[in-house]
């Protein structure tokens, strides 16, 4: 595992871990499997654990040194194949200005959750380039940083993980209000659908257009609706 090899073994090779990276996600032969993980900035980095007694999440994804420190960390100290952007899902309220803040203990907080078509019509349509423009601005000192070397990825929340959060207004496990929408009220919950891809789109091409090597899309929630719900 190359990750694990670090450097040296991107020499001995003479592939640069980017190009391991690619490759492999465009199902060409490569010389070992590329490493990375969904979080790679966590518990196991003394030195992010020392930040984020300084610092809450959102403030670390808002301000540009500190979220391009935090993507770097795990490529500087484990050497993986890629840099995952440290960000949060729920990023793209911004851009529908819709209040939220992260609860260390319990997770995402929609103090007035979206659960009318008249709360639908209050979301506003701001461009996420924008209205996130310290994400892409981080996402530039990142790619500088890494080079042509080490890959690096973008992400975003699938649309019933984002719309969940917003109708709940907290994290669930049954999603009632959710399921209530889509069973009950399908127009209310269509209308809402159409707002978070609109966002989603320009999202994550702001975030191909700061050079994100591969940018991934999940639905982390999903399992909760039976397959043809979900299509």
């Amino acid at each position: 595992m190359s990750g694990i090899n670090g450097m040296a073994g991107d020499v001995q090779s003479g592939v640069s871990a980017r190009e391991r990276f690619l490759a492999a996600a465009s199902c060409q032969p490569v010389d070992c499997t590329p490493v990375w993980f969904m979080r790679q900035a966590g518990r196991c980095l003394a030195e992010y654990r020392a930040l984020r007694e300084k610092y809450d999440i959102l403030t670390m994804t808002r301000t540009p040194d500190l979220c391009s420190q935090v993507t770097l960390m795990p490529v500087e100290t484990f050497g993986v194949d890629a840099a995952v952007m440290y960000a949060d899902i729920m990023l793209p309220l911004y851009a529908l200005e819709l209040a939220f803040s992260i609860d260390p203990g319990i997770g995402p907080i929609v103090p007035e959750p979206v659960r009318t078509m008249a709360d639908v019509g209050r979301l506003a349509g701001t461009d996420p380039r924008q209205a996130v423009s310290f994400l892409y601005e981080a996402m530039r000192m990142v790619r500088s940083s890494l080079g042509d070397s080490t890959a690096l990825v973008g992400f975003a929340g699938g649309p019933f993980t984002i719309a969940s959060y917003m109708v709940e207004g907290k994290p669930s496990r049954e999603f009632p209000f959710a399921k209530g929408l889509i069973y009950r009220e399908p127009a209310v919950w269509h209308a809402l659908m159409e707002r978070v891809t609109a966002v989603t789109i320009p999202y994550l091409e702001g975030q191909i257009e700061a050079r994100a090597d591969a940018i991934q899309r999940f639905d982390s929630w999903a399992g909760s609706l039976a397959a043809q719900t979900y299509e």
